[in-house]
């Protein structure tokens, strides 16, 4: 089994972006590699969330910078991330990192402009949003999605949820967002409570 040091999660952009900068990238890597060595991970995986089109360039500068110096520690060392936007700045990218592990979770919620649709779908059956051409989401449109962008197939993992939304306020998919309310549901609950 290999572990890796996951670096970063949810709400994580705004502290990636303070070390990211010129004057502290390279104390930042270098500190990845130290953590990494010491304490005998088999690599960093990296997870800026939510990215944003302005981070493109000094993420990219930073995967570099990150690359050479595990390379230069083990060059077995492996460097994955977590990604869920930006799929050219990958695809750029992708001879960088061993693998890039799709967010297919939280693909809705009780957002404005939204309508009640499922955590993950597999697939969207074709489904849109009412009134428009835009297709509802699902896993099989996110990996359509990065696999358009030139991200070989072979680098492509699926990073699925071990949860699920109970949406309060409505009675099934695609219904209008006012008044609906969701709350996160642990694997656990939704096994013990809702499988059938």
């Amino acid at each position: 089994r290999k572990i890796l040091l996951c670096v970063g999660g949810a709400d994580s952009a705004p502290a990636f972006r303070e070390v990211l900068k010129d004057d502290i990238r390279a104390s930042f890597v270098r500190t990845l590699v130290e953590a990494a060595r010491d304490h005998g991970y088999d690599g960093l995986d990296l997870d800026m969330e939510p990215m944003e089109p302005r981070d493109a360039v000094v993420y990219a500068t930073f995967v570099r910078e990150l690359r050479a110096a595990l390379n230069g520690w083990n060059r077995s060392a492996l460097l994955t991330a977590a990604a869920g936007e930006l799929p050219e700045t990958f695809a750029g990218l992708q001879g960088q990192f061993d693998q890039i592990n799709l967010m297919t979770y939280a693909l809705s919620g009780a957002w404005e402009g939204w309508v009640t649709w499922h955590n993950s779908a597999l697939r969207n059956g074709g489904l849109k949003f009412p009134g428009t051409s835009r297709e509802l989401p699902s896993v099989d449109a996110k990996v359509r999605e990065w696999l358009a962008a030139g991200i070989a197939p072979g680098k492509l993992g699926l990073g699925v949820a071990f949860y699920g939304y109970v949406w309060s306020g409505a009675s099934g998919p695609r219904q209008p967002i006012q008044g609906v309310t969701t709350a996160d549901v642990s694997y656990a609950n939704l096994m013990r409570t809702y499988f059938e």
